[in-house]
């Protein structure tokens, strides 16, 4: 399952960068994450979650990594509201994280952030609650679909140490040689190191340490005596949900890349790397020193799943990364020691012996809902003749069936068809193509989604189009390899777009309303693939609906937004 970091919309002027959850699995742990611009004060906050939901814990950080002291608890039974009391107001910038549990039941559901102020020359008990700057969230519970038989490795707070790699089993990782280092990574987890090559000591250099920080991004570091270079994802990593991280660093070029999901995040540039040696260690979910009691090595062990963790001699091109994040490659080394060294970790057997220091203590390999499976693309619905004509691509060779799924409201979905995976074309522009024709359709509006399903029975769904059948209504046909979606909906006045490319092409995003005039145009330029947002302030506009329409050379698709004032 993945979550998507378009949840939530900031009020104007308060909340902003807001990542969380639009879906999540029955009883899920996720963080949600925002910051409170400190444009006016506030003396608290009230948090309302969903009936059958949990706040777990809260994390107040000044300027983005002061923690400040915070008490929180809940104010009655029977109302599933919590209070948040700091130490002191906040008056300036604030990261603000909530860990919350999502409730048993499945469907729909919403999450609201309000700050208060103390009425001046009142009571202590008097609040006046700042409704006009709070937060709100949509998401959706759901059921997780089967699970695939992928094992990962998982971290816990009981295991005795992380897991110590061999100097002798990896490529040349110092900043002198070319190498790029891959891993998939699933953690709530703040403050923990994930993968490092430096034992704390500020008097030694090291050559790299992956870590999450205490606002949930993922950051990379590097550093000899004196001195820390630093790299950093814009977006929290520690959400609950999985994510690909990538390095590349090219010694003759000067420049060290740092990739999340597959798409870049952030660069450095140093003309003349620094010897740094490669210590005979490298911890995996912590830092390669000895353990002691209450360590400062300790509290920053990872806790979290790791997967296909990948060191590589090379510098592999951004293209290549996408390319292959998707494709398990399992566990890998040299055919002989001439070779050079290269290793890839995928844990559905146990960790080589004599990649390890020592065996591994209180770490175990479970099955996860990390799928290495090609889903499918380019779904379009066109209406001809009184059908419906649904195509897709698909180029996973597992795959062992598809069924198209019918809706009227793009909610209750019924099989329609079951496609076997034989059927599609093999030669040139149809390679892979597969169609079917619904003969039966009815009413002015349909939905369409196509469920895949692969060996070991495993699934995965498309994403919803959308298309009319009435004769004033143009079929609405989502543009290839870019997916839509506005939170909150309705809203007043801003809302959050967000988009999904899966190939790198020219995009254009507008907003429109009913009688075809544009209001807005929010992008017109070149994407990579990866995950995008962009804010639209209908704050000049009338209330009512307005189409969002993305374009690409190939196709649109269109997605409606009720502005409700």
């Amino acid at each position: 399952m993945l979550l998507a970091l378009s949840a939530a919309v900031p009020a104007p002027a308060q909340f902003r960068e807001v990542a969380a959850p639009d879906h999540l699995e029955p009883q899920q742990v996720v963080n949600l994450f925002a910051t409170w611009d400190g444009r006016y004060a506030c003396d608290g906050l009230f948090v309302d979650l969903p009936e059958g939901w949990a706040l777990r814990r809260v994390r107040l950080l000044r300027n983005g990594y002061v923690p400040e002291p915070a008490r929180t608890h809940r104010l009655a039974e029977g109302v599933n509201r919590y209070v948040v009391l700091p130490d002191r107001a906040l008056r300036t910038t604030y990261d603000v994280v909530l860990q919350v549990q999502a409730g048993a039941a499945p469907g729909p559901a919403r999450w609201r952030v309000t700050p208060f102020m103390r009425a001046p020359n009142e009571p202590a008990s008097r609040i006046e609650e700042q409704t006009d700057l709070q937060l709100e969230g949509a998401v959706r519970v759901v059921v997780p679909e089967s699970p695939s038989e992928n094992r990962v490795l998982s971290f816990e707070r009981a295991a005795r140490r992380p897991l110590w790699l061999r100097r002798q089993a990896l490529p040349e990782l110092s900043p002198r040689a070319p190498h790029t280092i891959e891993f998939w990574m699933r953690t709530t987890g703040l403050d923990e190191v994930i993968l490092s090559a430096w034992d704390g000591d500020e008097q030694r250099p090291y050559p790299f340490e992956f870590m999450i920080g205490p606002d949930g991004r993922l950051y990379f570091y590097r550093g000899r005596p004196g001195r820390h270079q630093a790299m950093t994802t814009h977006r929290p990593v520690a959400d609950g949900r999985w994510h690909h991280v990538a390095l590349t660093h090219d010694p003759d070029a000067g420049w060290t890349r740092l990739y999340l999901d597959g798409a870049a995040a952030d660069s450095l540039y140093e003309a003349a790397p620094p010897p740094v040696p490669m210590p005979a260690v490298v911890g995996l979910g912590g830092r390669p020193q000895e353990d002691r009691e209450e360590t400062t090595a300790s509290a920053l062990r990872y806790t979290g799943l790791l997967d296909e963790v990948r060191f590589w001699p090379e510098v592999r091109l951004a293209a290549v990364l996408r390319e292959t994040m998707r494709r398990p490659l399992g566990t890998t080394r040299p055919a002989t020691p001439s070779d050079p060294r290269r290793l890839t970790l995928g844990f559905e057997e146990p960790v080589p012996a004599d990649v390890l220091v020592q065996p591994a203590a209180g770490l175990r390999r479970v099955p996860s809902d990390l799928a290495f499976y090609q889903p499918v693309r380019r779904v379009q619905a066109v209406p001809e003749d009184g059908a419906v004509i649904v195509t897709w691509t698909s180029a996973d060779p597992r795959t062992t069936a598809f069924f198209v799924e019918r809706s009227v409201d793009g909610t209750a979905f019924d099989v329609i068809a079951e496609v076997e995976a034989g059927t599609g074309g093999e030669a040139g522009e149809d390679a892979g193509r597969f169609v079917y024709r619904d003969a039966d359709v009815d009413g002015p509006v349909a939905y369409y989604r196509v469920r895949q399903r692969f060996e070991g029975g495993a699934e995965r769904t498309s994403s919803i189009v959308k298309v009319g059948l009435g004769a004033a209504e143009v079929a609405v046909r989502p543009a290839p390899a870019v997916h839509l979606s506005a939170y909150p909906n309705p809203f007043n006045p801003v809302t959050t777009i967000a988009y999904e490319v899966e190939e790198g092409q020219h995009v254009q995003i507008t907003v429109t309303n009913l009688a075809g005039q544009q209001v807005a145009q929010l992008v017109d330029a070149y994407r990579e693939p990866g995950r995008y947002q962009v804010v639209f302030d209908g704050a000049d506009l009338p209330s009512g609906p307005y189409l969002v329409r993305v374009r690409t050379a190939t196709g649109s698709t269109t997605h409606k937004i009720m502005l409700a004032k």
